[in-house]
């Protein structure tokens, strides 16, 4: 719900909220709707044996993120060197260093591109 209220998307998402109490709590509320990049992730179902398996499971998950912003590849605002960090992460070529960096270089990327701040939300 709340990646739905601030994320900017071609869709108009407000009719999700014009019946809901945060919509007629007035229009400073309601101008923060549908203007952010946002990057979600949600570790909830990360339930597994070992490391290794939780590690990959974190990747698949950071992965998953990265390519729903897939529109940064086409960003005249990013440089050559972060699209080649996007690149190695949506193909499964990042390294642990890659993914310790995962959430600062992707809100910076996504800064750049929509000279917004991101909201970044984790769930569980």
């Amino acid at each position: 719900m709340l990646r739905t209220f601030f994320e900017k998307t071609e869709e108009d998402t407000s009719v999700y909220f014009k019946d809901k109490k945060i919509w007629s709590c007035g229009e400073v509320y309601r101008n923060y709707q549908g203007k952010y990049p946002v990057i979600f992730v949600t570790f909830k179902d990360v339930k597994r044996n070992t490391w290794n398996e939780t590690y990959d499971h974190i990747y698949k998950i950071l992965m998953n993120e990265f390519e729903r912003h897939r529109e940064l590849l086409d960003s005249d605002r990013c440089s050559e060197y972060e699209k080649a960090y996007f690149k190695r992460f949506v193909t499964g070529q990042a390294d642990s260093t890659d993914l310790i960096t995962a959430f600062q270089n992707l809100s910076q990327m996504l800064d750049e591109h929509y000279e917004t701040a991101p909201i970044i939300i984790i769930d569980e």
